[in-house]
């Protein structure tokens, strides 16, 4: 039985489903969001709805959906120094950081890219030092870890996915639940560094997308895992 996948954009406004490596079906969303703030939480959930719905449509969907992939359209990677690792401290030292976009930016998914508290050495590495999902803080349970106590120093993964929650729990609704949520980034990182954790896995790899006519989308990996990224208007 063949895999299922689908690339969305931030804003959930297209949507594109994969069977295999070919191409099944895309999606618009019918109208646009709205610009005033007062409609915009029932113009998202409407969208959420309608994106389902499409997704719903399609045979084996609830069984073979494999991937969800967002674009990193309105994303950023920076690089910030903060007392802890707490996504509320994290997202304070971003705003102050950016004067370009300031209070616009609302970050509803932020990961730290480096563990903020590494051990002495990669013997005394342990599994759980790796990086969630990207999209893990969606759903875990609320409180601070330990590693959000730690002082942190090194790349973040930013992303405004207010929209992301809402479809995901419209789509947990029609009982599809997705084996994978990750950002355009995470997937270049775990889908083009596989030859090189083969042939040397504390090899560091740099990967670059032409996302013709538009853009290039570029990031650095190492075992599979986002160490860090960006992309450039072409």
């Amino acid at each position: 039985m063949s895999h299922m996948s689908c690339f969305a954009s931030a804003d959930l406004s297209s949507l594109r489903l994969f069977t295999g490596e070919r191409e099944d079906a895309s999606w618009t969303a019918s109208s646009a969001l709205p610009t005033e703030p007062d409609d915009a939480p029932k113009a998202a959930r409407a969208r959420s709805t309608e994106a389902s719905a499409f997704l719903a449509s399609k045979p084996g969907a609830r069984r073979r959906l494999q991937l969800l992939c967002f674009d990193t359209e309105e994303a950023m990677c920076a690089w910030v120094r903060t007392p802890s690792a707490e996504p509320t401290v994290i997202a304070a030292a971003l705003r102050s950081a950016g004067q370009e976009w300031g209070e616009r930016f609302a970050p509803g998914v932020l990961q730290a890219l480096t563990n903020p508290n590494p051990p002495a050495s990669a013997d005394d590495e342990p599994k759980s030092s790796k990086p969630p999902s990207a999209f893990a803080a969606l759903t875990r349970p609320l409180g601070r870890s330990a590693s959000e106590m730690a002082p942190l120093r090194g790349p973040v993964f930013a992303a405004p996915l207010s929209l992301a929650r809402l479809w995901l729990d419209a789509l947990d609704a029609r009982g599809i639940r997705p084996d994978h949520v990750v950002s355009l980034w995470h997937a270049m990182a775990a889908a083009w560094t596989s030859e090189a954790r083969a042939d040397n896995p504390d090899q560091r790899v740099a990967v670059i997308l032409a996302d013709q006519p538009t853009r290039a989308v570029w990031c650095w990996a190492r075992q599979g895992l986002l160490e860090c990224a960006g992309q450039v208007a072409l």
